[in-house]
């Protein structure tokens, strides 16, 4: 059926809507272009509503015509036959028994036959009519099931939304928490590294000790006060030393070479090897030539005086082996 406005048939609308199945498929914000946005299926709503709008009002001013037409066919088809009764009786009046009219006749079925297509095409028209009413209230339900799946689209998108800004939230913090770990692991680190420097410090300080301990005994043994510096051959009073050390070169010594004749003086051997990676000197002001020793440890006064005794005994020893102390005046 024709729309009154001149817009094309009522059925084309119905399924081009319909086409496409009862629902709609949701707009993806990530798809290809094949897919409307929810905001081109809600304009495409809006212009279904009004064009269904628009169809119904032409669905009432047709069946408002058809009324109309109906009634006007009515009294056309009534009228027709009034006069088709007094022409009949009039002729039946006028002429004769046997007499007859063809062409009456012919007139009459053709006046028959015309009301029985303008019947025929008013049955037609009711019948288009319930079609295009049952073709809009397919449109209709069409219109609210694409109503509902966007709204459920827009549930959907809502949703992913609050999702994904939980997910910002977390990944803020667990940034957050890896920053302070972070920042943690690193004093941990300096920590640790502080704590290594100061072990090999008091491992050096420990070696250091250990040595000049070594060298006061090996002294108090030989009874030895004095002796000169493999590195820099000035003389060194052991009762002084604070470490293993020259006051004067800073050489290390290693070991303590007593005189053993008495044209030979007694020497403190200089470790002369290079030092080992990852060693760390220990933060001590220079010692100054002039300074005795650069202060006494605890505990060298003792090894000094226990080897200015053990030189005493030593002394004693080689007066009753060599009375004339030749050795003694040779040896230091």
């Amino acid at each position: 059926m024709s729309d009154p406005d001149g817009e094309g048939t009522v059925e084309e609308p119905v399924e081009s809507v319909t086409d496409g199945g009862d629902g709609v498929e949701a707009a993806d914000p990530g798809s290809d272009g094949h897919r409307v946005s929810s905001p081109d299926i809600r304009a495409a709503l809006a212009d279904l509503r009004e064009t269904t709008d628009r169809l119904e009002g032409s669905i009432d001013s047709v069946r408002s015509e058809l009324e109309s037409l109906d009634s006007s066919v009515d009294e056309d088809v009534e009228d027709l036959r009034e006069r088709f009764v007094r022409l009949y009786r009039d002729l039946e009046g006028k002429a004769e028994a046997d007499h007859e009219h063809p062409e009456t006749v012919d007139r009459l079925e053709t006046v028959a036959a015309d009301a029985e297509t303008v019947a025929e095409r008013l049955d037609d028209v009711e019948t288009r009519a319930d079609s295009v009413e049952e073709a809009l209230d397919r449109l209709d339900a069409t219109v609210t099931a694409v109503e509902t799946d966007v709204g459920a689209v827009d549930d959907r998108v809502a949703n992913a939304a609050e999702r994904l800004s939980t997910a910002e939230d977390r990944l803020e913090e667990l940034t957050a928490a890896d920053e302070d770990r972070s920042e943690k692991l690193s004093r941990v680190a300096s920590a640790v590294v502080r704590a290594q420097r100061e072990l090999r410090v008091v491992r050096r300080d420990r070696a250091d000790r250990e040595r000049l301990d070594t060298l006061l005994r090996a002294a108090n043994r030989h009874g030895v006060r004095k002796a000169d510096c493999g590195g820099c051959g000035n003389t060194v009073r052991l009762s002084l030393l604070s470490t293993p050390e020259c006051p004067y070169c800073e050489s290390r010594f290693d070991d303590l070479d007593p005189a053993d004749r008495f044209y030979r003086r007694s020497t403190l051997t200089v470790d002369d090897r290079p030092a080992l990676e990852g060693d760390v000197a220990p933060d001590e002001p220079a010692r100054s030539p002039s300074s005795p020793g650069d202060g006494t440890p605890p505990g060298s006064s003792t090894g000094g005086e226990e080897a200015s005794g053990g030189e005493a005994s030593g002394e004693g020893i080689r007066r009753a082996d060599d009375p004339s102390g030749e050795s003694d005046r040779g040896g230091r």
